[in-house]
């Protein structure tokens, strides 16, 4: 496989938009971001949302070849990342809606 390099500008909560950079090469993806959390290496939403092909922050870059997002992540460990986070994300909003349930029924319960 070749490789594949794509640059976002995302906009989050500063006013210069953040820089969004996804590099494949073979098996491997990286991606960095110039926010707080990318420059530190942690969990940054800025990559995370694009990676999970959320259009909406992008303010410029490669947004004409943003589909070529969907050619990175197959086969590489972060793939199987995404997966988690997608389940545990379904997961939680079943159990947000269960405790919605849950509390309407209590303030049912102590009204009657």
């Amino acid at each position: 496989m070749q490789s594949i390099e794509l640059f976002f500008l995302v906009q989050g909560s500063k006013d210069e938009p953040y820089e969004v950079n996804f590099l494949r090469e073979d098996d491997n993806l990286t991606a960095t971001c110039t926010c707080t959390a990318g420059m530190i290496g942690t969990y940054c939403k800025h990559r995370t949302s694009i990676l999970l092909g959320d259009t909406s922050a992008i303010v410029g870059g490669d947004i004409d070849r943003f589909d070529e997002i969907e050619n990175l992540i197959p086969g590489t460990d972060v793939e199987d990342a995404l997966v988690d986070i997608k389940e545990l994300e379904d997961e939680m909003k079943q159990l947000k809606k269960q405790l919605t349930m849950a509390k309407k029924y209590l303030a049912q319960t102590m009204n009657d």
